[in-house]
């Protein structure tokens, strides 16, 4: 009895192959060990400008933008490194959202917080013309530990 000679692919179908690709792929680093890192870090904002950095640190301190109502900034100790606690994280609370943070590097102990906060006041003349402006202004705030 003779066998046909067939390839084995021609009666399968093909598979398309889907694989996720990171974008921090050739990003090469090793974990510090859990005694040097401040874990369970919650509510982390998303919504920062692209121009200003996601984390500002100094000797003292780490600054990291929260999520929620108003531009909040978490400033955990750095030399206590810890799992921190469920619940509400101890967070500096601004009038309006956060554009960007540094602290000061001449005292460790001042953070620099910009923020924008837009007004708008609409003044109607008479029925027909109504004229509305709107102002940003860019506030810097100083915090001091």
């Amino acid at each position: 009895m003779e066998r046909e000679t067939s390839s084995p692919l021609l009666g399968r179908r093909p598979r398309a192959s889907f694989r996720r690709v990171c974008k921090f792929r050739h990003l090469r680093g090793t974990p510090g060990h859990k005694s040097t890192c401040i874990d369970n870090l919650r509510d982390l904002s998303r919504t920062i400008p692209s121009e200003s950095d996601g984390l500002a640190a100094n000797r003292k301190w780490v600054g990291l933008p929260l999520s929620g109502g108003g531009g909040r900034i978490a400033v955990p100790a750095h030399d206590q490194a810890r799992r921190l606690k469920e619940g509400v994280i101890p967070s500096l609370v601004n009038s309006a959202n956060v554009t960007d943070f540094a602290f000061d590097p001449f005292s460790e102990d001042t953070l620099a917080v910009g923020e924008c906060v837009c007004v708008c006041v609409c003044v109607c003349v008479c029925v027909c013309v109504c004229v509305c402006v709107c102002v940003c202004i860019h506030l810097v705030v100083f915090y001091r530990a």
